[in-house]
């Protein structure tokens, strides 16, 4: 179940100028054609963020329950693209190894996402690239781990 507030977020995310927005016939442009480069970054960011809560979220009620106490962005929370971006890193990171112990328990490995190493200074483009790659390599494993809490439930 997600939250009023998390619906609320998802929606003002999709009317962001720089979302993404699929086509009827399956191409990819921005809500507004004329959005700038960093209204592009701030709705990916903003995208990723609601992401990365959700996963966290659903890490939690593997641990802890159904009634675990869900988290949210921090109102002190950056504000800054580099600031948001590395921690969105930073909580991925946390939530990697929360997964590594929760597969553990179910008889699963994961090995955290590992980016290529790169000689170029990573901009926040690149930055954003890594973490939807790191993303979907984290929600293969999340899969998995509802799956299996999900049949603990059903046998309990």
């Amino acid at each position: 179940m997600v939250s009023k507030a998390i619906l609320e977020r998802i929606d003002a995310q999709a009317k962001m100028p720089g979302a993404e927005k699929k086509n009827a016939d399956g191409t990819t442009t921005s809500v507004d054609p004329s959005a700038t480069q960093q209204q592009k970054i701030e709705a990916r960011l903003t995208d990723n963020e609601i992401k990365v809560e959700l996963m966290t979220n659903t890490i939690l009620s593997i641990n802890e329950g159904p009634n675990a106490q869900a988290v949210g962005k921090r109102p002190d929370a950056p504000t800054d693209t580099n600031g948001r971006l590395t921690g969105l890193e930073t909580t991925m990171t946390a939530v990697e190894a929360q997964m590594k112990d929760a597969g553990k328990r179910y008889g699963l490995i994961y090995t955290p996402y590992v980016a290529p190493t790169s000689a170029d200074v990573p901009s926040a483009e690149s930055r954003l690239d890594e973490i939807e790659k790191r993303h979907a390599h984290m929600n293969k494993m999340l899969k998995r781990l509802v799956r299996n809490a999900e049949a603990d439930t059903e046998d309990a």
